[in-house]
């Protein structure tokens, strides 16, 4: 078996770190979506179906919620978990909507 050469080596070492980038995003991404699925279910406790909201109050909440992101946009700390619940309340409008489709309601 002949050695590899130089360009083989860096074409084998270049391939190796683009996979670990993809695994390190994919782990990132899932804790992400576990972060949210957290926060829905932790939502969903809190305020049971929201089906009975139209999308003009979802809208109003949403548009709520970024703001609080607005304000923390100096303080790191703040910011990721306010990402998570403009995006946990995203995915509760998402679900009534879906649901409403489902069962033929507007």
């Amino acid at each position: 078996m002949k050695e590899p050469t130089e360009e083989e080596l860096d074409a084998i070492e270049n391939e190796i770190n683009k996979v670990e980038v993809l695994e390190t995003q994919e782990v990132g991404r899932a804790e992400i979506i576990m972060d949210i699925l957290y926060e829905r279910q932790e939502a969903f406790k809190r305020w049971g179906d929201q089906d009975s909201r139209d999308n003009p109050l979802w809208l109003a909440i949403v548009d709520a919620r970024t703001s609080y992101i607005e304000e923390s946009m100096d303080e790191p700390e703040n910011l990721y978990l306010e990402i998570i619940q403009a995006a946990t309340i995203l995915v509760a409008w998402a679900e009534a909507v879906k649901r409403k489709e489902l069962n033929n309601v507007e």
